[in-house]
C-alpha cells in the first residue's frame, strides 16, 4: 500500500531518496482526490523534481526510516471491548492506541517517525 500524499510530502521534506515507481504530481490542484501515477515500472527518485513527489509503499518508507535514521516502528494488536485495535510504537517511546487497521496505525507511525528527523 502506498503512503498518503500528506505523508509523502513530509517524506520529501525529510529527504526521502529511494527509487520508487509510484508518484504524484504537485502541479495539480487537489480537492480531496489524488492522482497517482506509475512510472511504467521504472524506479526513480521522484522527489528530485520539484513538481513531483515519490509515493513509496508503507514498507519502503518504514525500511528507509529504519536503515537511514535508526527509527524502528512496531505495530501491535490489542483486543478491547470485542474489537481488535492497533497501536504503533516508535523506539523513542511514542505509542498511540486506537486504530482500526494495521495500515492506519503504520501510516500514523510513519508520520510521527518522520517528524523526529
Amino acid at each position: 500500500m502506498t503512503i498518503k500524499l500528506a505523508t509523502a510530502k513530509i517524506a520529501k521534506e525529510k529527504e526521502f531518496n529511494l527509487k520508487v515507481t509510484s508518484y504524484a504530481s504537485l502541479d495539480e490542484k487537489y480537492d480531496g482526490e489524488v492522482t497517482y501515477y506509475d512510472a511504467y515500472g521504472y524506479p526513480y527518485n521522484w522527489n528530485i523534481p520539484t513538481h513531483t513527489v515519490s509515493l513509496p509503499t508503507q514498507s519502503e518508507l518504514q525500511r528507509w526510516l529504519r536503515e537511514e535514521h535508526d527509527i524502528h516502528i512496531e505495530i501491535s494488536r490489542q483486543y478491547e471491548r470485542g474489537f481488535y485495535l492497533y497501536e504503533y510504537h516508535i523506539a523513542v517511546g511514542n505509542s498511540v492506541f486506537g486504530f482500526s487497521t494495521y495500515e492506519e496505525a503504520l501510516e500514523e507511525g510513519l508520520i510521527k517517525a518522520l517528524e523526529l528527523i
